[in-house]
């Protein structure tokens, strides 16, 4: 709950911040913030824990307790693996998206969003149900930047038409001709 907040907070407003009516197209002003690695510092140690657990019940050979440890060090590597882990990738992959946008990169933005929001569905797969819910707002969030970003690039070809059509040789001929 606690990392998809983070994206909320602070991954996914970038986009918008990009898009400051006071700063030049082309420009990227990144967003600072506090970035930490707590969350998988802290699975790392719980996963280290476990296994020294499942290290001190094998070697006293108890092997109930050595099966018990065994399966909580899986359970911690899950959760690094299919948790931690994709949900800092996907923080990167919208900070990505964030630059490339402001770079009017259209297609490399839209690119890190679908890798973002194809993390995020697997991270809902791996996930109980309370973590599934969780997930659906920040994959609502990027599906509704998507839309933005198509109908921002279908205004910029429609811009670029008109502009085309205005410098068009029979624009011309047909000002000079008044």
């Amino acid at each position: 709950m606690k990392r998809t907040l983070v994206l909320n907070v602070f991954a996914l407003p970038v986009l918008s911040a990009c898009r400051d009516s006071t700063v030049q197209k082309g420009t990227w002003i990144p967003a600072l913030e506090e970035t930490g690695f707590t969350c998988s510092k802290t699975a790392e140690e719980r996963v280290e824990a476990a296994l020294k657990d499942l290290r001190t019940n094998m070697d006293k050979g108890q092997w109930s307790e050595a099966r018990q440890s065994l399966a909580e060090a899986e359970g911690k590597v899950s959760v690094l693996l299919y948790d931690d882990i994709p949900i800092t990738e996907v923080r990167q992959l919208i900070y990505d998206a964030g630059r490339q946008h402001a770079q009017d990169r259209h297609n490399e933005t839209l690119e890190y969003l679908n890798r973002a929001d194809k993390l995020l569905g697997n991270i809902g797969e791996h996930g109980n149900p309370s973590l599934r819910k969780t997930i659906m707002a920040p994959r609502v969030k990027i599906e509704k930047l998507r839309e933005t970003l198509d109908q921002e690039r279908l205004a910029a070809s429609t811009k670029y038409l008109g502009d085309t059509l205005n410098r068009s040789p029979s624009n011309s001929m047909h000002q000079i001709a008044r």
